[in-house]
């Protein structure tokens, strides 16, 4: 039922189970519109951490092995996975569902701090290896 959480959480529990590592299986999904529901639900709940890290996860397992849906799938769900990113249990997830998608995806860094707090920058980007190693410094030597 739409307006139960819980339901729309195992149900999307459920798509992502059914989706891992089955490319026919996301095939399947797809074509009965899976990703929709999953994003009707992402817009029911837009707070619920439970929720949104099941969803991404299911629309994450949906298009990792299948590159030939992600155009499909992240034309309905790309606005729900960016408003997850910053929420803390999913955030994660939302980030990978994204870059499997092929969307360009803010990562988070640590720029040059004036304190010993941590202070996140965000850049947009999928150039993940080469942001860490562009930003990364050791005390006893450089990355080549």
């Amino acid at each position: 039922h739409p307006t139960e959480v819980y339901l729309q959480t195992l149900g999307c529990a459920t798509i992502a189970a059914i989706c891992l590592r089955s490319p026919a299986n996301c095939d399947r999904a797809v074509q009965m519109h899976a990703h929709r529901a999953i994003g009707l639900a992402m817009v029911g709940f837009p707070d619920n951490v439970a929720l949104l890290r099941q969803a991404s996860l299911a629309i994450r397992n949906m298009v990792v092995r299948n590159e030939q849906l992600r155009p499909i799938v992240l034309e309905d769900v790309e606005r729900h996975l960016r408003a997850a990113l910053p929420l803390r249990g999913c955030g994660d997830e939302a980030y990978a569902a994204l870059r499997d998608l092929g969307a360009d995806v803010p990562l988070a860094s640590i720029g040059t701090r004036e304190s010993a707090n941590f202070n996140p920058v965000m850049v947009s980007s999928n150039q993940l290896v080469e942001a860490i190693q562009d930003n990364a410094t050791a005390p006893f030597g450089e990355f080549d």
